[in-house]
């Protein structure tokens, strides 16, 4: 089934920063996760939705080696190219692609893998809601760290917002960390207009989002706003409240003037390895209810099932069956995201046999690879012609196309991008080796990273 009444957009256009070095030479977008890329995905899930067309974004740094893999591309999406100035932020690349936009739409971030069932549930809500924007939200679930210890994985302070959720999945809070100065600020309209809110720390918005055709011109008319996730959705959250807000100088002065109900962010320690404050700063804050005497019922401008608001789509930990949905903003997440896939392959039902997938030491070993004599290679992904010589050991490392690393190496925790030489006898711990550069043999590292510009 097509969706004729939304466009989907697909960012292919961030830098990824702070994926450093492996994106020094590939498109975020293009990473391999499995010895796929990442764009690939995106593609067969809006195929998988039933979407027949897609506009693709890709920086002018790096569009031709983006368009180049769709020149390949023979799914059942017709897609559309755009080009932008590759230092713009998301909402300035949107408002840049605007004329190609003509309805509702969707926007898939360039570094983003997600189960079809979590963007046909945004849809739905959307539609049901008619709302401004519909988030996607996932739940951080406890992990077990490397000390033993449970708690939630840490996270840099520029992927953590506070988000306030009603029951029916209004969102109405959405505070950037790094715009929270001493204390969490809650808007008096939305004490008086819900009887019942949550605000915590432990929900991750993943910049999927389905917006209406309306916020082109909001974005026209608020050009001081350039991120989608930063900016835009915090700003239409607070426009629920009080008419549109005016252009300002910056978005902490947009958030002065509202009263405090809550610890002061000195406190927080989201993410942290659970210190006392922290744990129980979170666990009040996640349980925390803001109650008024007043009946149910929204009052707020653009609140309510009719009218232009902002909601989420929760999903909940893969252990409560939340399915999955991940970014790979950073060298831990990407490393996480492929740790993810790779076990969902090994622990897929059927036990059908996956090109390459060798069970029994959780790893996949693309095609064309030379592997030595007495080689161990153990919870990794070995890409596609690669070369691992004898005696080496391998565990827990992403090794892409091309790559050549050579006797009784040790490697462990690491990345080595396409094309990059290890020398004989190195032992890298914690590494990222870049695209073509070469390792002198029996180096030993732990937490570097090597590229040809060093």
């Amino acid at each position: 089934m097509g969706h004729p009444e939304l466009q989907a957009v697909i960012l292919a256009c961030g830098d990824g920063a702070r994926l450093y070095p492996l994106t020094e030479e590939c498109p975020l977008s293009l990473l391999p996760v499995l010895n796929r890329p990442i764009l690939q995905y995106q593609l067969d899930l809006l195929e998988e939705a039933g979407f027949h067309r897609a506009l693709v974004i890709a920086a002018e740094e790096t569009s031709s080696q983006v368009f180049r893999f769709l020149d390949e591309y023979s799914g059942a999406l017709t897609l559309d190219r755009v080009v932008t100035d590759g230092s713009l932020d998301t909402a300035d690349v949107i408002r840049q692609a605007r004329d190609k936009i003509t309805g509702d739409f969707v926007v898939v971030p360039g570094d983003l893998i997600c189960e079809k069932g979590h963007l046909l549930a945004a849809m739905e809500r959307h539609r049901r809601r008619g709302a401004a924007l519909t988030m996607v939200l996932r739940e951080e679930g406890l992990e077990v760290d490397k000390k033993g210890k449970l708690g939630r994985p840490r996270r840099d302070d520029e992927d953590v917002d506070f988000i306030g959720l009603t029951p029916d999945g209004r969102v109405v809070m959405k505070a950037p960390l790094l715009d929270v100065e001493e204390a969490v600020r809650v808007q008096k309209a939305l004490l008086r207009r819900h009887t019942s809110v949550s605000i915590g720390t432990s929900l991750m918005d993943v910049g999927l989002y389905v917006l209406s055709q309306s916020v082109l011109q909001h974005l026209e008319e608020h050009r001081f706003i350039g991120s989608l996730q930063d900016e835009l959705a915090p700003a239409l959250v607070r426009r629920q409240f009080a008419p549109p807000l005016p252009p300002a100088p910056s978005r902490t002065d947009q958030a002065r003037g509202r009263i405090s109900i809550i610890a002061p962010a000195a406190s927080l320690g989201h993410g942290a390895p659970a210190p006392v404050a922290a744990d129980y700063y979170n666990d009040m804050i996640n349980k925390l209810n803001i109650a008024k005497g007043a009946p149910g019922g929204v009052a707020a401008a653009g609140a309510g099932d009719g009218g232009g608001g902002v909601c989420a789509v929760v999903l909940r930990t893969a252990a409560d069956g939340g399915g999955y949905c991940r970014q790979a903003r950073t060298l831990a997440q990407y490393s996480g995201m492929t740790k993810d896939l790779l076990e969902a392959q090994l622990q897929a039902k059927g036990g059908g046999r996956v090109e390459g997938l060798n069970r029994k030491d959780q790893t996949l070993i693309g095609e064309g690879c030379t592997v030595g004599e007495k080689v161990t290679c153990k919870s990794s992904v070995i890409g596609r012609g690669c070369t691992i010589g004898a005696r080496c050991k391998i565990n827990n490392c992403v090794v892409m196309e091309g790559a050549r690393i050579g006797e009784a190496c040790t490697i462990q925790n690491s990345v080595i991008c396409a094309n990059a030489g290890v020398g004989d006898g190195c032992n890298l711990n914690d590494c990222q080796v870049g695209t073509l550069h070469a390792v002198a043999a029996g180096t030993k590292a732990k937490g570097e990273a090597f590229t040809r510009s060093i």
